[in-house]
């Protein structure tokens, strides 16, 4: 039986509306969870992630009707064909609305198996127990300019700091004719706690602290507990950007 919790919240951004949204459903050992981010430059990103995630709740709710829910390999196939044709539909309307995009990460766990679906910077970790402390791994994969290696051959690590393109974005829906995600599949063995965020979250607090400081509720299954304490340390460092946090327990 899955467990989990999140939360989505505007935090104390001076655009002043929550431009992230989230999605999460389960049943069984069965369940979808995802964190898009609007992006804050472009016009609307409020409208993007929110229609991402209404598209890919569409898809789960029509999979779980067929009765089809359980074949992870071509539901995962399926959450990408709707990414893409989010990304055509957004990529479109930008002559009419301006540039409208949306970052994505995306989790499906089907019966011990999972799969990451993601493009843009929010990310997805897994957790375990280790024989002493916590292990952790990020799955997602930053689409920023810095790791690109074509963009950064022949610079120093200064160099690439200091560099007016580091942290942009360079793969996210909506914001490019093409869209290919990035997908990465697994057992749920051996991963005791996934968790999915936006930026607002890590960029605020350090990842390895949070984890080092909440690890062991988290794998005690005490979520809300160690939501919360995730959430206060954020806010405790000024939440100056929406905050999107998902917990959860395969």
């Amino acid at each position: 039986m899955i467990e989990y919790t999140g939360i989505s919240e505007k935090g104390n951004s001076r655009k002043g509306i929550n431009q992230d949204a989230i999605l999460m459903r389960a049943s069984g050992n069965r369940g979808l969870f995802a964190v898009a981010d609007g992006m804050g430059g472009l016009s609307r990103g409020e409208e993007a992630s929110q229609y991402i995630i209404s598209e890919l709740d569409k898809c789960w709710n029509e999979a779980v009707s067929a009765g089809t829910e359980g074949d992870l390999r071509q539901l995962t196939d399926k959450m990408k064909n709707v990414l893409q044709q989010c990304n055509t539909i957004l990529y479109g309307q930008k002559e009419f609305k301006g540039a409208l995009g949306s970052t994505i990460a995306a989790l499906l766990i089907i019966d011990g198996r999972y799969a990451l679906i993601s493009s843009g910077d929010s990310r997805c970790y897994r957790i375990w127990k280790k024989w002493l402390g916590v292990g952790w791994q990020q799955l997602s994969v930053d689409d920023v300019w810095e790791n690109n290696t074509d963009n950064t051959e022949g610079l120093t690590d200064v160099e690439i700091r200091s560099h007016r393109n580091f942290g942009r974005l360079i793969g996210a829906v909506g914001i490019a004719e093409s869209f290919v995600p990035n997908v990465r599949t697994g057992a749920t063995a051996g991963t005791d706690l996934f968790m999915l965020m936006s930026d607002g979250i890590y960029k605020m607090a350090d990842v390895k602290e949070l984890i080092a400081g909440t690890g062991k509720l988290l794998l005690q299954g005490r979520l809300e507990e160690g939501l919360n304490r995730i959430r206060t340390d954020v806010y405790d460092k000024g939440a100056s950007d929406n905050l999107s946090l998902i917990l959860v327990k395969p």
